[in-house]
């Protein structure tokens, strides 16, 4: 009986840090949307997690490292990294902003991509 519930259960265990890890990240660029959302221009600048993520009300699971990263065209990535195992990252990246030349803030749509 305990070679199958033993797997089971393990199996179970690595799908709830997978989904937590995804969760984490989709939180994380709803909190850089809402910020993108305050600013005068729409765009992204100043996202950061201490910062802005947290002042929308995103806050990271333990086990998890989430990191928020602007680039040159106003598009931010946001990316969970699972510290527990199985490992692995979830990312989340923005079309860019408005005043980047990018998508305005209501258009930004992103899908959380999982990688082990």
């Amino acid at each position: 009986l305990a070679a199958i519930a033993i797997p089971t259960f393990l199996a179970q265990r690595e799908k709830a840090a997978i989904a937590t890890c995804k969760s984490d990240a989709r939180n994380a660029a709803e909190a850089a949307v809402l910020h993108a959302a305050e600013q005068p221009d729409g765009s992204f600048a100043g996202v950061d997690v201490a910062g802005a993520l947290q002042e929308q009300g995103f806050n990271s699971s333990t086990g998890y490292e989430t990191e928020a990263a602007l680039d040159a065209d106003g598009a931010v990535t946001i990316t969970t990294t699972c510290v527990a195992p199985p490992g692995g990252t979830a990312v989340w990246t923005s079309a860019g902003d408005a005043a980047a030349g990018g998508a305005a803030v209501d258009e930004v749509r992103g899908e959380v991509v999982y990688t082990p």
